[in-house]
């Protein structure tokens, strides 16, 4: 059920009732394709390659091959084991 907001607000938060289908199950329908839901997967990857080259630049570091470019940064490779 839908939940009512303080009263200082006066409004009240109205839940649709989902419609039923011929054998009584619940309906869901999209009225409308969003065409921009269609190119964010797209985008999404654009925005990650740039996000990507941005820290390379900045780090001097190549993160999928995970090593160092020339730059001013000075990386050196440490052991992941405390003993050594």
């Amino acid at each position: 059920m839908g939940q009512k907001p303080p009263e200082s607000e006066g409004a009240t938060v109205m839940q649709p009732k989902p419609s039923k289908s011929q054998n009584g199950n619940n309906v869901r329908r999209r009225l409308f394709q969003n065409e921009e839901n269609e190119n964010i997967e797209p985008d999404l990857i654009d925005m990650l390659e740039e996000s990507r080259q941005r820290a390379e630049e900045k780090w001097n570091f190549d993160f999928v091959n995970e090593v160092p470019l020339e730059g001013d940064w000075e990386w050196e490779r440490v052991s992941s084991n405390p003993t050594d």
